[in-house]
This record gives structure tokens, C-alpha cells and sequence, in this order.
């Protein structure tokens, strides 16, 4: 891996012909932070790099080895060529390059399945879910009506068995006639009372 050169070498010249040949449209000298990269595809977060002589050096082999870890803890793969393999066989190299590519979109269609399998598995287990909560409810409903339906209760006034609180049906036939006699009555009183008064 090098800093930006605005002359590409010859390998990658080479490599880059083959691969457009291939349909494929790698971004040249790809900018990540401080270096810049041979061929990348971003989108994939694959880098491609053709490694000249100089790359055999301890300094920069320590110096690629830093990027490499640097780019790979960023969610990059990288792989690297020599520069021998670019000028010799580009078309080897870029066939090679696809066949990443192709491994990689395999991978990640894969991975697309797995989480497609894991959606449904939670979405039916939120349909079980939500099913058991439904029927429990109904069925307290239904326990709490036969309950309902099933209670009894004592006349207030008689003591008889009814299905509903307070007085049966008797009693409260009853209680009307009475305070309809007792309205009667006090009307009675009252007419008495002001028919007095007139008189006086």
C-alpha cells in the first residue's frame, strides 16, 4: 500500500484493463483517510493492492502492515499482489479479483437469508404471542361471565334468591304501592291543612 501517486504503475495499469474487461469498475487510488489505495470497491469494502518491489523493504512492509490493521479494524478486507503478477498475468490477477467479489456477494446473500429466517422466526413468535394473550383474555372473560351468570343473590327485604342485587320483583311492587300510598297521604294531610286555613 502507497500514498497517492499520480502515476499509476504499470501492473495496475495492466490489471485495471483486464478488469474492465470484465465488467468490473474498481475506484482507482480510492482515498481512506490518510493513504490511498490501488483498486477499491467501497460499497463491498474489498481493497485491491498491486505491490511494487520497494513494498519488500523492512520500513515499508512495517508501514503496510500498520495500514493493513488500520483498514481491517474499519471493516476493510485487503489483498494484495506483486507487481511481478500484475505485469506478467493481469488477467489471472483480475479474474482472481472477481472471483473475491463473487465469493464475497455469496457470503452476504447468505447473511441476507439467515436475517430474512430470523425475521420470520420473531414475527411468529410475536403472532404466538399476541394469540395466547388474546385467548387468555377470553378466556377470563368467559369464566368472569359464567361467574356472573352463575351468582346469586338475597332480596333485600324478603330474603328470596334473585340474580341480581337488591329487591325482587315482589318487593318492589310493594314499595311502590306503599309510597304511592304514603304520597297519597301526605297530599291528603296537606289538602286537610291548607282547607283549615281557608276556613279560619
Amino acid at each position: 500500500m502507497g500514498d497517492f501517486r499520480k502515476n499509476v504503475s504499470e501492473g495496475e495499469k495492466c490489471v485495471l484493463y483486464e478488469l474492465v474487461l470484465l465488467g468490473l469498475h474498481p475506484s482507482v487510488q480510492y482515498p481512506i483517510d490518510r493513504c490511498h489505495v490501488d483498486f477499491a470497491f467501497p460499497e463491498q469494502k474489498l481493497i485491491f493492492e498491486i505491490e511494487g518491489s520497494s513494498h519488500r523493504l523492512e520500513e515499508m512492509q512495517e508501514k503496510d502492515s500498520n495500514r493493513c490493521y488500520y483498514l481491517q479494524i474499519n471493516g476493510w478486507k485487503v489483498y494484495p499482489f506483486t507487481e511481478k503478477e500484475a505485469v506478467n498475468d493481469p488477467l489471472n490477477v483480475a479474474a482472481k479479483i472477481k472471483r473475491v467479489l463473487e465469493r464475497h456477494q455469496e457470503e452476504n446473500r447468505d447473511k441476507v437469508v439467515i436475517d430474512t429466517k430470523k425475521i420470520k422466526d420473531s414475527t411468529a413468535n410475536a403472532v404466538n404471542n399476541v394469540t395466547d394473550y388474546v385467548k387468555k383474555t377470553i378466556a377470563k372473560i368467559d369464566i368472569k361471565d359464567k361467574i356472573t351468570k352463575n351468582k346469586t343473590y338475597q332480596c333485600s327485604m324478603c330474603g328470596k334468591i334473585i340474580k341480581q342485587r337488591g329487591n325482587c320483583l315482589g318487593c318492589n311492587i310493594r314499595l311502590k304501592k306503599a309510597r304511592e300510598n304514603r304520597e297519597d297521604e301526605i297530599w291528603k294531610r296537606n289538602s286537610e291543612h291548607i282547607t283549615s286555613r281557608i276556613r279560619q
